[in-house]
């Protein structure tokens, strides 16, 4: 995750940025963690590499409508036939 993005985020928090920085910093070194291993177990194949990707994406965007649902999802305005 870019770093600006972080920090855009947790700007109105405050006195608890700090907290959820270093949280955000461990969760991203953990997944580093369990996915590089898994990544390269095939040896010279980028499969496991490309499935890896597509279950981190997936458990994301899973992630993501579990915290935050569709209350913030904005619709598009329809266009007259």
């Amino acid at each position: 995750m870019p770093s600006n993005s972080v920090a855009l985020a947790l700007g109105p928090h405050g006195a608890d940025a700090g907290t959820a920085s270093a949280l955000i910093g461990v969760i991203q070194f953990l997944i580093g963690a369990i996915a590089a291993p898994l990544a390269g177990v095939a040896g010279e194949s980028a499969v496991p590499m490309a499935i890896g990707m597509l279950a981190f994406s997936g458990a994301s965007l899973l992630t993501l409508r579990a915290l935050v649902g569709r209350s913030h999802v904005v619709e598009q305005p329809r266009q007259a036939a």
